[in-house]
């Protein structure tokens, strides 16, 4: 996508949370996700309705079955403090555009943040545009985020919503969604747990949804990639330097127990760690190449 393409009004929202990031700098997290709520509109055309609702508990304990049985090899290097869901319980969003039939098609969004901040509601303004371009609803899932709920709590939620579109109960109010119907979407932080989910998908022997549709997908948590060091990346990367992973770093909790406790997990997680060694050039396609020799 050129920039030339892009809105005003996608400027206008970037500029925002530019400013967001900044006011963000020396103040605790809870500031930073009250300044994004500030500082990005939250209203949405005349043309779209918004329709909160709260779903089962019955998707969640679902969802940590699968869970549990899957990543029981990553046992000693995930607190079991995930499995705790907040006391108001997992909610979600639907986006849909007045005047169109039910077309048996959805979006399944997860918004950007960093997994720390965000929510459904800081969203909107995509996700109306996203259900008036595809003309279909669109589902924003609120999962949890960190530092307070650590991975693979954002996973879990990810995967509940899923199950509560595919495999919804007679409260849903909907017929069940084939997964060819169902698009995963996201953004940034949002873009990397919608890969995320279908690759734990796939690895589950579970229906996997038509296709993913992503901006920005933040898939390298370690900045390990041949891409993250190339300053040709940077001609094309329209993100301003200014929404960098370092400027959330002081707004994060500096709470010691998550700091002891992440020490504690980075220690055991080394000690798992497999190695990898690449011997192959790596063209163009960097982080492509990389993960296809990990493959191979």
């Amino acid at each position: 996508m050129s920039q030339s393409s892009l809105s005003p009004q996608y400027y206008e929202i970037l500029k925002q949370i530019q400013k967001s990031v900044e006011a963000s700098v020396d103040r605790s997290l809870e500031e930073a996700r009250g300044n994004i709520k500030k500082l990005i509109p939250t209203t949405i055309s005349d043309n779209c309705i918004v329709d909160e609702i709260k779903l089962d508990e019955k998707y969640v304990i679902k969802s940590k079955e699968y869970l549990v049985d899957k990543l029981q090899i990553y046992e000693e290097v995930i607190d079991e403090k995930w499995q705790s869901l907040d006391n108001n319980g997992l909610y979600g969003e639907w986006i849909r555009v007045k005047d169109i039939q039910d077309t048996r098609r959805v979006v399944l969004y997860f918004f950007g943040g960093g997994y720390v901040i965000g929510s459904p509601e800081v969203s909107r303004y995509l996700t109306c545009k996203i259900a008036e371009t595809a003309e279909c609803p669109v589902f924003a899932i609120n999962y949890r985020l960190a530092p307070e709920h650590q991975f693979p709590a954002q996973l879990c939620d990810a995967l509940a919503a899923y199950l509560y579109l595919t495999n919804p109960g007679p409260e849903a109010g909907f017929e069940p969604f084939n997964p060819s119907q169902i698009i995963f979407s996201g953004s940034s932080a949002g873009g990397g747990l919608a890969v995320a989910t279908t690759l734990f998908l796939r690895d589950a022997d579970l229906p996997l949804p038509s296709g993913l549709v992503l901006w920005s997908a933040w898939v390298d948590l370690t900045s390990s990639m041949a891409s993250y060091w190339d300053s040709e990346m940077d001609k094309t990367d329209y993100l301003p330097a200014e929404l960098g992973v370092s400027k959330f770093k002081s707004a994060i909790s500096k709470s010691n127990e998550f700091l002891e406790q992440a020490k504690f997990l980075e220690e055991k997680i080394k000690q798992k760690k497999p190695k990898w060694s690449v011997t192959l050039p790596l063209p163009k396609y960097q982080d492509l190449d990389f993960f296809v020799q990990m493959k191979l």
